[in-house]
């Protein structure tokens, strides 16, 4: 049922000359939500014009309006007041002017003029809407949440529009949810020097406000148990970033301005250079990540705590709000500061093998690793100490021709062939500042070369230490010893040799050359395999193999004497060879003779010269012999 405050009889003298009675009905609509929010444009009254009673049309040319409610919207927070034909949406009447708005809320009112004049047919009900635009609600003008609209008319006559009130919504709280987005562990390492994550924050608006979030300012604090907490003085620098691309939108980069964290906190403005205020904006009904980065000095003591408290400054339709729901200190992430703690080795080497003067080999194999898999320096190798541990019968100084140290992609290190100390404080290789990167690995061949002077049954079980620098720390893996023993042998050459058969070929014969190798009696059997092997046939070309040698089929084509050479190499690298001459027969045509025509001839005459059919090649086809005038 229609509610409505009286009714009004126009007279022809207010309305434009309209006869008889005409009645009008203020009403708020009642199905749309009556919160309004800054900048939004909404439907505030209804204005029916009843002129079922009167035999004239009714022309309207003119409203005064106002805000007639209690605790009313101040017109300055109002953008604009429209009268809209609802038939057609055409807007017949409004006003803008700023100045003249401000007397919205007042007891005066505004007026309107329609244009054109709205005109009620005879016996008939029109319908005008009354729209009201409010200005956004912004930092610095805020629409004061909880004031009020109701429409009311006060010319031709004073009515008020029945229902309640539009009421300016309250953003509340700003950002709904904070949540400290957690990370790898609960516990961990920030390291002397090193720039780390401290703390990620998802932000959150979900409310029914159509308002985005504007950020502007963190107060961070270091809520850390106050026992081992980490003083301000080690930090050098607090990086505000964006999770999704690390753009930097607010840091403190001067120790004065950190001095503090520790107590009341500090507070990282967000904004200046470089950052739009886009990128510091929430979306309505979206989600922002904020990453805070932590600086720490290159010295800082061990086992001090950092965990970060934040409370996030924003606002939120021209309202200031902040949260403060990261102050529990289970919430964030603990670091525990640890100094730069380098490299450590583990040794790789194979089991116990002989070693052979002037073969060289791995005498150790070594895996360097970070200590802490997260350490974020840079680690530089200086030096390696080597030493020969072994107790019963050592290699020593004078037995080493040469020591070498490769990295396993074959990159050379360093080298020596001035070996001392190698059963005292050992020999010391300078390595050329080798960087090894956060979180990766390297592996070290150290290389051995004997003399031949060393007798057989000399001992070599290495134990190596790697000096580094890391975060301007000098520091040692501590001694690395090798779990493989190498003893000295002597290694006897194999023993070559080969036949080739037919015994006596002619020159257009293949050859089948069968080698006939084994090793030295004095050597165990199978300890020094073949690993290369080469036949050369003395003609230029040779067939080769990596293992031992294989029969082979040759086949000259030619006469003439011929050197073949058999060789082979162990893994040790000693070779042997074999060599044999052999003779190719290629007897001379027969039957070599010619003649000519004429028998008698003059000087001017052309001879023709006719070779012998009877021209032979005892062991071979004369047709492919070559013939030479």
């Amino acid at each position: 049922m229609r509610k409505f405050l009286g009714f009004l009889l126009i007279l022809s003298a207010a309305f434009g000359g309209a006869v008889g009675q005409t009645r009008l009905y203020l009403e708020v609509p009642p199905t749309v939500p009556l919160t309004v929010w800054g900048g939004q444009r909404f439907l505030a009254a209804v204005l029916e014009i009843d002129n079922t009673q009167s035999p004239t049309n009714h022309e309207l040319l003119r409203l005064k309006l106002r805000n007639a409610a209690s605790m009313a919207l101040a017109g300055e927070y109002v953008a604009a007041v429209e009268f809209v034909r609802p038939a057609d949406r055409a807007v017949v009447g409004s006003e803008r002017r700023e100045d003249y708005l401000k007397n919205f809320a007042t007891a005066t009112g505004i007026e309107i003029s329609l244009s054109p004049k709205h005109v009620t047919p005879a016996r008939s009900k029109s319908v005008l809407e009354i729209w009201i635009r409010l200005k956004p609600s912004e930092e610095g003008k805020p629409l004061p949440p909880g004031h009020k609209i109701l429409i009311g008319i006060t010319d031709p006559a004073p009515i008020t529009a029945v229902g309640d009130p539009f009421v300016v919504g309250d953003p509340a709280r700003g950002l709904e949810r904070l949540i400290n987005v957690e990370l790898e562990a609960r516990e961990l390492a920030a390291f002397a020097g090193a720039r780390f994550l401290a703390q990620r924050i998802q932000l959150q608006d979900d409310d029914p406000n159509p308002y985005p979030v504007y950020l502007k300012s963190l107060h961070v604090r270091n809520i850390a148990e106050a026992s081992r907490i980490l003083a301000e003085t080690y930090l050098k620098k607090i990086e505000v970033v964006r999770a999704s691309d690390g753009k930097l939108l607010g840091a403190l980069e001067k120790t004065e301005d950190i001095l503090g964290l520790n107590a009341g906190g500090v507070t990282i403005a967000l904004g200046g250079t470089g950052v739009s205020p886009a990128e510091l904006t929430v979306p309505d009904d979206g989600s922002f990540e904020l990453e805070i980065y932590i600086t720490v000095s290159e010295v800082v003591p061990s086992e001090r705590k950092l965990q970060l408290a934040t409370r996030v400054y924003q606002t939120e339709g021209g309202l200031f709000f902040f949260q403060e729901r990261l102050e529990e200190a289970a919430v964030g992430a603990v670091f525990v500061t640890r100094a730069a703690a380098g490299l450590v080795g583990e040794d790789l080497t194979g089991r116990d093998a002989f070693a052979f003067a002037r073969h060289p080999f791995v005498a150790q194999k070594i895996l360097l690793t970070y200590r802490y898999p997260n350490d974020p320096n840079t680690c530089v190798l200086t030096a390696a100490v080597i030493k020969n541990v072994s107790v019963d019968a050592p290699v020593r100084d004078e037995d080493v021709l040469e020591i070498e140290i490769r990295t396993e992609a074959g990159q050379q290190l360093a080298r020596t062939t001035s070996v001392k100390g190698l059963r005292a404080d050992g020999v010391n290789l300078t390595l050329p500042n080798h960087l090894l990167l956060p979180g990766s690995t390297e592996t070290l061949y150290i290389y051995f070369r004997l003399k031949d002077t060393i007798e057989a049954g000399r001992k070599l079980r290495l134990e190596t230490e790697i000096l580094h620098r890391s975060a301007n720390r000098s520091l040692r893996t501590g001694g690395i010893r090798s779990r493989a023993e190498f003893i000295t042998a002597v290694n006897h050459p194999y023993s070559v040799d080969f036949t080739f058969s037919p015994p006596t070929p002619r020159w257009d014969e293949t050859i089948t050359f069968t080698p006939n190798v084994r090793d030295d009696e004095r050597d165990p059997v199978g300890r020094d395999p073949i690993v290369y092997s080469r036949w050369e046939f003395g003609d230029g070309r040779v067939v080769e193999r990596n293992g031992p040698p294989e029969a082979v089929r040759h086949t000259y084509n030619k006469g003439g004497k011929f050197t073949v050479i058999l060789l082979v190499r162990d893994d040790k690298g000693l070779e042997s060879k074999a060599s044999k001459e052999i003779t190719l027969a290629n007897q001379p045509p027969q039957g070599v003779d010619f003649d000519w025509s004429p028998k008698a001839p003059k000087w001017s005459d052309t001879i023709t010269f006719t070779p012998s059919a009877a021209i032979r090649d005892p062991d071979g086809d004369i047709r492919a012999a070559t013939f030479r005038w």
